[in-house]
């Protein structure tokens, strides 16, 4: 089960810390004025599959992974859990 470490509101869009079986996971997600996940909250991903890129742990592209992981997501959350 994955669950919301951290969510920070950038405006134009939300950036996750998502708790998962595989570590965690840094997640954009564009904003679209839903309702997201609180933190603490059960989540599931979903992402179509051009959204999804992994990236080596300080590879440049705009952001760094702040936990220090090995590997960044790209997608979307969703309350969803199927």
């Amino acid at each position: 089960e994955m669950c919301i470490r951290d969510r920070i509101f950038f405006g134009n869009h939300w950036l996750f810390q998502v708790v998962s079986p595989c570590g965690e996971l840094l997640v954009y997600q564009q904003n679209t004025g839903r309702t997201v996940p609180a933190e603490g909250e059960a989540v599931g991903l979903d992402w179509d599959d051009a959204s999804l890129r992994l990236l080596a742990a300080g590879e440049e592209d705009g952001f760094a992974d702040p936990s220090g992981g090995d590997l960044m997501a790209s997608g979307d959350v969703t309350n969803d859990r199927s």
